[in-house]
């Protein structure tokens, strides 16, 4: 078989990865579901799942719960958090 018969079978795997809920820096999925459900409260769907992606992408998880921790005791979130989630409106 040539390498251009797999391109198509190639393609279809790069694009379900690049739609999973994990990515890179691999948060736990409960973290991502607590998010999610947080979020939804507030947005639609499709910016919380975007947000999240690119929370994860930006922001390592030890540093990510120190926010929540902190967003939980009422504090507000940091830039960082505010500029990742910024394209997904």
């Amino acid at each position: 078989m040539t390498p251009t018969r797999f391109l198509p079978m190639l393609c279809l795997v790069l694009a379900a990865l690049g739609c999973s809920r994990s990515v890179e820096s691999g948060y736990p999925s409960d973290v991502i579901h607590e998010f999610l459900h947080s979020c939804e409260q507030q947005a639609t769907q499709a910016a919380c799942n975007c947000a999240i992606d690119r929370i994860q992408r930006a922001i390592p998880l030890d540093e990510f719960r120190k926010i929540e921790d902190a967003m939980r005791r009422g504090e507000h979130p940091p830039q960082s958090l505010i500029d990742a989630a910024s394209a997904c409106r």
